[in-house]
């Protein structure tokens, strides 16, 4: 069923047959109404639409919450939905702003897609979070007060926000898979787990988190500052992507640590900027590493990093980070093997920037130090916009498979590995592109 555009809605919710055809639907698109601020408790009489399978709601300037009731909602809210979606709802408060007391309610949604919200704060609240089992896929784009993707009821504010009471005793969204969020100028992080409570003392605690998830993209998040954080107390906290594989951090301007177990202030004042990852986070399946535009980052990766991290890695792409001197810094152990295919560092299109400026200009070489890089599996590197790279590392460098190095944006800077010595491809460009200036 399709409603938009209508002036009167509200008296049309009036006639019995218009709610009849309402609680039977298994589709329904609301676009521009007018006369209703609640979907569920002014167009369903609060029966939570039994049979709806598909929700989309544009451009409706009056609505507030998707789901409001004074209290607890004590029936089961769209306990067959399987897609939301919001867009242009300039003033929705919430989607939920009442305890779901049904674990059935929302338990069906898999796909949620918002968009243009800006005055939604968070986008579960903890009640309807705990219900979301088979939830695969969220996109948020454009929301500019969102400050956290889980937050509390609104008639439970003592529930801190964040994961960490769902954490405790059930697995969120155990099926998500695909998570982006986009252009949420407010957002400061994404999962909270301050308030977990410690488990098994005197051990190293390791938390996974949406276990599923196999793409995360963060985007134009100019205030977020870590993806999670910890806390002073679990500093010994690993936490886990199991299944991540594409990972893309992009304009997150603040952000220097992707797990952080201190407040961002301790972090601007302390002497030693931290990496962007260290031994507290986990990536043993990620295969492609995206990151850009982060002008503060000076360090990706910690001297340690947790056990089997980046060890699947094949697809490493950086560019627009201006500060950022080397890929990888010295690491503990004799050497250090990854699975790459494909390096790139630089961007395919300038946007904005004249050819001349630089995409890393105080890059100076991948490792600084000497110590022994395996790369079995790595085919193509690409090296475009770094005018002070001399050198790709210092020490023994293994990369058995690799027949293409491109140098310039056009196909034409290509140079073909000559000898299993990426160091000397390297190294002549540097001194072929200094010649030239």
């Amino acid at each position: 069923m399709k409603l938009q555009r209508l002036e009167k809605f509200g008296i049309l919710l009036q006639n019995y047959r218009m709610k009849l055809l309402l609680k039977r639907t298994e589709y329904l698109y609301l676009e521009e109404l007018k006369g209703v601020q609640n979907v569920v408790h002014e167009l369903d009489d609060g029966e939570g639409f039994p049979r709806l399978k598909h929700l989309a709601v544009k451009s409706w300037s009056e609505i507030l919450h998707i789901v409001c009731s004074v209290g607890r909602v004590r029936r089961k809210v769209f306990p067959l939905l399987e897609s939301l979606s919001l867009r242009r709802l300039i003033n929705l408060e919430t989607i939920c702003d009442s305890q779901l007391t049904e674990d059935q309610s929302f338990s069906n949604l898999r796909i949620i897609k918002v968009s243009d919200c800006h005055e939604l704060k968070h986008l579960f609240s903890f009640s309807m979070a705990k219900n979301l089992l088979w939830l695969q896929k969220v996109e948020v784009f454009f929301c500019d007060d969102l400050e956290m993707i889980v937050g509390p009821d609104m008639d439970k504010p003592t529930t801190s926000l964040g994961f960490n009471e769902i954490i405790s005793d059930d697995d969120p969204a155990p099926k998500l898979q695909h998570l982006e969020i986009s252009y949420c100028e407010s957002m400061e992080g994404v999962v909270d787990t301050t308030g977990w409570s410690e488990r098994d003392e005197g051990k190293l605690i390791e938390l996974k988190v949406f276990p599923k998830l196999h793409f995360l993209r963060l985007y134009w998040l100019p205030e977020l500052t870590s993806f999670a954080n910890t806390g002073h107390i679990h500093s010994d906290l690993v936490v886990e992507f199991p299944s991540l594989l594409n990972l893309e951090i992009q304009s997150c301007w603040n952000m220097l640590r992707f797990i952080s177990t201190s407040s961002p202030e301790d972090t601007i004042h302390s002497e030693m900027q931290p990496p962007l990852f260290d031994e507290k986070v986990r990536l043993p399946r990620l295969e492609v590493l995206r990151i850009d535009w982060m002008d503060n980052l000076r360090k990706i990766w910690h001297h340690q990093l947790a056990s089997e991290s980046f060890s699947k890695l094949k697809n490493l792409e950086i560019s627009w980070c201006d500060n950022l001197k080397n890929i990888f810094p010295p690491l503990s152990g004799e050497s250090l093997c990854m699975e790459l295919q494909k390096i790139r560092r630089n961007r395919r299109t300038c946007w904005r920037r004249s050819e001349g400026e630089s995409y890393l200009p105080r890059l100076t070489s991948f490792c600084l130090e000497n110590y022994p890089l395996e790369f079995p599996s790595l085919e193509r590197v690409f090296v475009t916009h770094c005018p002070n790279m001399k050198t790709f590392s210092l020490g023994i460098l293994s990369t058995p498979k690799l027949h293409k190095v491109q140098v310039t944006v056009k196909e034409e800077g290509e140079l073909h590995h000559r000898e299993d010595n990426l160091n000397s491809t390297i190294q002549e460009h540097y001194t072929r592109s200094r010649g030239n200036k």
